[in-house]
């Protein structure tokens, strides 16, 4: 029921047009025009605590790196979910949120299996940027994608070549 509610609210143009700010919004902070960050009083407050041993202690960890990387899965979570809500199709929706799962918890399991593989992992870099950059610019092609329908063809090419020039200002300022 939930997702024919979803699917219903996306056939009205302001939902569609307040989902395309929200994706044009994400690709800005993914472009750095401006920050999405867990408050500061509760990332101190998290991070200067040990986390233990054991299971509380993985919990707890585990409770501290989603805080700590949820400005970064955010737009994409929000890309996905709001695409299964338009199609609203389960078993695809299934299959997107649980490869997302896995691309998300394969790491940790991986690191927490194998130590060694830490010393193995890419430092933080320039290639970072190209990774944000490229995240920004699927979010550019969401908004594209849910004015679509609203929008007539001229309208439809005239947004897109302002994205793509938009794009290209990104890319080589």
């Amino acid at each position: 029921k939930t997702g024919a509610l979803f699917g219903q609210a996306l056939s009205y143009p302001p939902v569609v047009i307040a989902f395309a700010v929200l994706f044009f919004a994400m690709a800005l902070s993914l472009f750095g025009y401006f920050a999405i960050r867990a408050p500061h009083f509760l990332t101190n407050k998290l991070t200067s605590k040990k986390s233990g041993t054991g299971f509380i202690g993985a919990f707890f960890s585990g409770l501290i790196a989603g805080i700590v990387a949820s400005p970064c899965v955010g737009p994409v979570l929000v890309g996905v979910l709001a695409y299964i809500a338009q199609t609203q199709n389960t078993i695809l929706g299934f299959a997107l949120l649980f490869t997302f799962a896995m691309g998300m918890g394969l790491l940790f399991i991986a690191l927490g299996t194998f130590s060694s593989f830490v010393n193995k992992i890419p430092k933080s870099g320039n290639w970072m940027d190209f990774i944000k950059y490229g995240m920004g610019f699927a979010m550019l092609g969401l908004c594209a994608y849910y004015l679509q329908p609203i929008l007539t063809g001229q309208q439809f090419n005239f947004l897109v070549g302002a994205l793509c020039i938009f794009s290209g200002r990104v890319i080589f300022s």
